[in-house]
Formats: C-alpha cells, sequence, structure tokens
C-alpha cells in the first residue's frame, strides 16, 4: 500500500493489534449475522401458508446466503491466520487465485 494512503487511513495491516480488531469485529458481525438469520427464519415459518412463494424464498435465504454470510465473516480471522503463518513461513503472500471461484 502506498505510504501516503496509509498515513491517511491511520490503520497498519501488518500490526497484529489491528488485525485482532479486525478479528473481534468480524466475530461480533457474524454473531448478529445470526441473530439475523434466526428472525427471518422465524419470520418465514410464522408466515401463513397462502404467502406461498415469499414463504418459502426467506427460507432458502436463511438457510443459504445467509449462512454462507456468516461463514464469509467467520472465515475472516482464518484467512489472517494463514496467511500471517505463511509469510512468518517464508512464503510470502497467498496464491493470488485462491480467492477467487472459478467459473463451471
Amino acid at each position: 500500500m502506498d505510504p501516503e494512503v496509509r498515513s491517511r487511513v491511520g490503520l497498519r495491516w501488518d500490526d497484529q493489534k489491528t488485525l485482532a480488531a479486525l478479528a473481534a469485529a468480524m466475530r461480533e458481525q457474524a454473531k448478529a449475522q445470526e441473530q439475523l438469520r434466526q428472525t427471518a427464519g422465524t419470520v418465514a415459518r410464522d408466515l401463513v401458508t397462502a404467502a406461498g412463494n415469499l414463504r418459502f424464498s426467506l427460507g432458502m435465504l436463511t438457510d443459504t446466503e445467509m449462512v454462507r454470510a456468516i461463514r464469509v465473516l467467520e472465515g475472516v480471522q482464518s484467512k489472517d491466520d494463514s496467511a500471517g503463518q505463511a509469510r512468518r513461513a517464508g512464503g510470502g503472500a497467498l496464491h493470488a487465485g485462491a480467492h477467487h471461484s472459478q467459473p463451471q
């Protein structure tokens, strides 16, 4: 990162305190997302049968995309840990393509 940009942002991503704060914030966000998922699931179950597709769609959303969002948030810390271990071991940055999904 450009040193000028780094000084304006005020965060050092190579600082363990910054990474620990990020991991803590991601854990809190994952917890909030799980609470939202639980609420949305309750709403979906409580909708009248006549709601049909809306009820089904909301249930699918809670069981797929909301779960995926939680996994992403929980994965932030493990990716930071893996990248830090690779750097300390002399492995440099992780493979750049590892974060992109391949078209099928």
